[in-house]
């Protein structure tokens, strides 16, 4: 080899390559969150749940699902310590017998949207909830929907 003094200074810069491309596994410090929402007392059958930064500058949105009254986002798709506005949305699917405007059935994709909202607006486009995700301690927002 016509460089043997070269070797060891390329094995640095490619062991210096390598570290530099390891950084924390959640540089953010997102947190899990989870809980419970009920609508009227019943546990909401399903819908979605929204997490949107109140700062906006250096914030992450995030949401999931809700099933079976449920929710949970993980750590790795969760929150960063901070406030966050809260927006929960379900709609109740149009029934199979629904017929279109000209009286026959609805035309694919009508067929497949939701029906009516089933949560009120003030839990969704007229929110004002805002829960804190805590950098420690668990993150646990649980929601009681009312319609009535």
């Amino acid at each position: 080899m016509k460089y043997p003094r070269l070797a060891p200074w390329l094995a640095g810069l490619l062991g210096l390559a390598v570290l530099a491309g390891c950084g924390p596994a959640n540089p953010l410090g997102r947190k899990a969150v989870w809980g419970n929402v009920t609508l009227d007392g019943q546990p909401l059958e399903r819908g979605n749940i929204s997490f949107d930064p109140v700062e906006r500058s250096g914030g992450i949105r995030s949401g999931g699902l809700i099933a079976a009254g449920a929710y949970s986002i993980s750590a790795e798709d969760g929150l960063p310590p901070g406030k966050y506005k809260v927006r929960i949305f379900a709609a109740q699917a149009n029934p199979p017998d629904m017929k279109g405007p000209d009286g026959g059935p609805l035309p694919a994709p009508a067929a497949e949207l939701p029906g009516r909202s089933l949560i009120p607006p003030q839990y969704n486009v007229q929110s004002d909830i805002v829960r804190e995700v805590k950098a420690d301690g668990r993150n646990q927002f649980d929601f009681a929907i009312t319609t009535r």
